[in-house]
């Protein structure tokens, strides 16, 4: 008589294993939701209070001033509404990896800017990558909307050696 009904019915005289599939679907749903909420996208770094040194990569790293400029040297300008920021950053590469490298990026609150590329600084000691036994400042410059500008966290330095790190500072 049980299989001439309707499988609804059928299903619905088994109650327990009714409500044990229902428990086992929403206790798979729910971890499926908070690990995908998990990685929703927001990167956090270790930061570096402003001022202060950072060893990385066996180099030393000190971000000194993010200034606020409307034409870089050369005459290159922003868009309109973007301002260019200009991060210039003390280190000391005396020991720095054959295979290292440097990345950096302005870190902007949940944002992040790659560097303008072509920039050119107008005093000849100041580098713009990362070099070997070099010593002095390194400085990049990025291109961001002027209405972000009070939100700028300072500089996220990446090295081969490790994690990244925000060398924190403000414009001014």
């Amino acid at each position: 008589m049980t299989a001439s009904l309707p499988w609804a019915q059928r299903l619905l005289q088994r109650r327990r294993e009714l409500l044990a599939a229902a428990v086992a679907i929403a206790v798979v749903a729910s971890a499926a939701w908070l690990w995908v909420a998990a990685g929703d996208g927001t990167v956090t770094y270790p930061t570096v209070p402003a001022g202060q040194t950072h060893h990385a990569g066996g180099a030393t790293w000190t971000l000194t001033r993010l200034t606020a400029v409307n034409t870089l040297p050369g005459g290159t300008r922003p868009v309109t509404g973007a301002v260019f920021v200009v991060a210039d950053i003390q280190a000391d590469l005396s020991n720095f990896g054959t295979d290292d490298f440097c990345s950096l990026r302005l870190h902007v609150q949940a944002w992040e800017f790659d560097s303008e590329v072509g920039y050119l600084p107008t005093d000849p000691m100041v580098r713009t990558s990362c070099r070997r036994g070099d010593r002095g400042v390194v400085s990049a410059a990025f291109e961001v909307p002027a209405s972000l500008l009070d939100r700028v966290d300072g500089v996220v330095l990446a090295t081969a050696e490790g994690r990244a790190t925000v060398l924190a500072g403000r414009i001014g």
